[in-house]
């Protein structure tokens, strides 16, 4: 196997791992912790770069992390982005509201601060034989991760072909 490294840069979106499910599943992408087609993991790959972005429409190139997690091989087209329902964009809007209200420690940020200042981060994905690993880019606010209200060191869900650990100095 020739190891794949990856440079990305919503490295971020790992703080989300707990609430991804439930965000794809209420944006009826999901069933039975499965996803309801390829059209619906497709599109969970663009529901997730909103959360970091804010943006509907991405260039594939950007989308590592985000096929990674919704478990869409490389080869898989994903189009150029979505067209969500005020509704879907609220969803979003949402959780991320509801990540800095559980996180006293970032106080009372808005939505786009927290994209800046913890979502839109540089990473490297490099896969290994039985895992894929990202090494997050550390910044000086970083100190606030100590205070983050859950684990974020590995991510596998069950559509995933193999974990994503992850290492945030």
């Amino acid at each position: 196997m020739s190891a794949i490294n990856l440079f990305v840069a919503n490295a971020g979106l790992v703080l989300f791992q707990h609430f991804i499910p439930a965000y794809l599943e209420r944006l009826q992408l999901l069933n039975n912790k499965q996803f309801c087609s390829v059209e619906a993991q497709r599109k969970a790959v663009h529901y997730i770069q909103l959360l970091a972005t804010g943006q509907t429409e991405t260039e594939e190139r950007q989308l590592a992390l985000n096929r990674l997690l919704c478990g869409l091989p490389f080869s898989e087209p994903v189009g150029i982005g979505i067209t969500p329902a005020t509704q879907e964009l609220a969803k979003a809007e949402s959780l991320i509201r509801a990540v800095i209200d559980i996180w006293p420690a970032v106080g009372s940020l808005s939505t786009d601060n927290f994209r800046q200042s913890f979502l839109i981060r540089a990473g490297t994905l490099i896969e290994q034989e039985n895992s894929w690993e990202l090494a997050v880019e550390k910044m000086a606010y970083d100190i606030l991760l100590n205070q983050f209200p859950a684990n974020y060191s590995t991510i596998y869900f069950p559509w995933m072909e193999k974990p994503l650990y992850v290492t945030w100095p």
